[in-house]
């Protein structure tokens, strides 16, 4: 009776990790699946082999079947995970698991992501979590920029290739490496001055091997070019976080904040799981009553 106890556990074990730690490769992989399937047969020969109680018997084959059924097809048909970013306001789709993120306001008091289209949601601190997902929110470090002309004019900041055209947040969804540092970085357009402005964001501690005063803070690099990408005259200069400079004719600003972005990872079919761990649990008390 022990070994095929030993594998009812293993298989309950296995899917409990796979709802703690998701998005594991290892969890879609063939030899995981058959050996899953493996193990619930071994199983069901054990308990059809081995004389046990009836009730305990039925409850080790149905926490067996729930947990290795949750984990086949978790393996088989979960997607991938997946990091969503999205702009202030906006709301994007999750084509793979059915959802929609619900992001806040660049001010919002509370400047969490909501979800949609998931099924319930339990949300423990900054993991939120559905029947067959897993939400975990994490902040990151977004730029949010404005920029005047000669005259002091506001000019519209644009963003052609982004979610949201005319959002002044850039998301630095890009990464830029200068001088051995990995840098994010995102650009924007001033349309009524035909210019294209790059924005690389330094953090404070590459920002204190830069050759200027950070003063502690993050450090931004703009980097402005014409209609045709030619960096223009005198078109480069770093800045301190919230630092107004002139470039090229131009005043420009950037300020870094904290905004949320999700990964979303597959996880076995939690309440099937969660019936498992019971008819396991009860089995077990069946079994040390009878003794």
């Amino acid at each position: 009776m022990r070994s095929w106890f030993v594998l009812v556990l293993a298989i309950i074990g296995l899917a409990v990790i796979e709802i703690i730690h998701p998005g594991v490769a290892w969890y879609r992989s063939d030899w995981c699946n058959v050996g899953v399937a493996f193990f619930a047969l071994l199983v069901i020969i054990g308990v059809r082999r081995f004389p046990v109680r009836p009730m305990v018997g039925i409850a080790m084959l149905t926490a067996t079947v729930l947990c290795a059924v949750a984990v086949i097809g978790n393996g088989l048909f979960a997607p991938s995970p997946r990091t969503i970013a999205g702009a202030p306001g906006a709301d994007v789709a999750i084509s793979d698991f059915g959802a929609t993120a619900h992001f806040p306001l660049i001010d919002a008091q509370s400047p969490t992501v909501g979800i949609s289209g998931i099924g319930p949601v339990a949300r423990f601190g900054s993991t939120s979590v559905a029947a067959t997902a897993t939400i975990e929110e994490h902040l990151r470090r977004v730029v949010f920029v404005s920029a005047s002309d000669a005259r002091h004019g506001h000019l519209t900041v644009t963003q052609p290739t982004s979610q949201t055209f005319l959002s002044p947040i850039l998301l630095m969804k890009f990464t830029h490496t200068i001088d051995g540092m990995n840098a994010p970085f995102d650009g924007f357009t001033l349309p009524a001055v035909h210019r294209n402005v790059k924005v690389i964001l330094f953090s404070p501690a590459q920002a204190a091997t830069l050759p200027f005063e950070s003063r502690g803070g993050s450090g931004i690099f703009f980097i402005v070019t014409d209609d045709l990408g030619h960096t223009v005259p005198h078109g480069i200069v770093l800045a301190r976080d919230g630092q107004a400079v002139t470039v090229a004719g131009l005043t420009l600003q950037g300020r870094v904040v904290a905004f949320p972005d999700l990964t979303i990872a597959a996880t076995p079919f939690i309440p099937a799981v969660l019936l498992g761990v019971l008819a396991f649990l009860w089995g077990c008390g069946v079994a040390w009553r009878s003794r």
